[in-house]
């Protein structure tokens, strides 16, 4: 399978689903149901990490593939979602795409310069 899926940490807060070489919407929606099943586990909200830094490219319509897949998430997806790619482009496109479902508190907490430096 060209789109893997594990849990991120040993907590269980996270899934993350590493994107290899080249793939397609069909091993996508292959690797949501595994996601959504791990989400239906879950008792509290999940966050994901979209890793695409060994992804070559993205398959066509990425943009409304992305909307509607993400629509079909289990309820228990918080929302937040971590985009990890080798260009800014790929990431921007892929969040600008996802619904978001988080607070505008919450947003605040994840903006860049409410991040304490790491010394």
């Amino acid at each position: 399978m060209t789109v893997n899926v594990e849990w991120d940490n040993e907590e269980k807060s996270a899934l993350r689903l590493t994107y290899l070489h080249y793939w397609n919407w069909r091993d996508h929606s292959l690797a949501l149901d595994v996601v959504n099943n791990l989400l239906a586990t879950a008792r509290y909200p999940i966050d994901l990490i979209i890793d695409l830094y060994h992804s070559l490219a993205l398959p066509e319509s990425a943009a409304w593939d992305v909307m509607r897949y993400s629509a079909a998430l289990h309820p228990n997806w918080s929302g937040r979602t971590i985009v990890i790619s080798p260009d800014d482009a790929t990431a921007r496109a892929i969040l600008d795409a996802m619904p978001c479902r988080i607070s505008p508190d919450e947003m605040g907490a994840l903006l860049p310069e409410a991040v304490p430096e790491i010394a």
